[in-house]
């Protein structure tokens, strides 16, 4: 359940592709191309999708490794997802992802 405007909107956590942080908010972006932006932190999200596909890349990012196409060894800690968009990896947690994306899906390593 995710709090939508005045309303809670029921998302599977499959059709989740990525989240960002912005402040106290996070933006929720679905594998229909739909963006919600909800009034709880990243940290909140983090700790709720723990265990799952999920990953923190970024100090702003968490993404669903099931929508990861390629991951980009040789530019420095970049990734691209199903709907095409391009996110940066942190150094700091550039080989957490590395170890969860082997055991996920390795052909996303290239």
């Amino acid at each position: 359940m995710i709090p939508f405007y005045d309303r809670k909107r029921t998302v599977a956590v499959d059709e989740i592709v990525r989240l960002e942080g912005s402040g106290n908010y996070t933006n929720f972006f679905l594998k229909d191309g739909t963006k919600m932006l909800v009034s709880r932190t990243l940290k909140e999200y983090e700790t709720l999708l723990d265990g799952q596909a999920f990953v923190r890349v970024h100090k702003s990012c968490i993404v669903n490794l099931g929508y990861v196409r390629k991951f980009y060894v040789k530019k420095e800690g970049e990734l691209e997802l199903m709907d095409g968009q391009q996110v940066k990896i942190s150094r700091r947690r550039a080989q957490t992802f590395i170890d969860r994306i082997r055991e996920f899906q390795p052909a996303a390593l290239s």
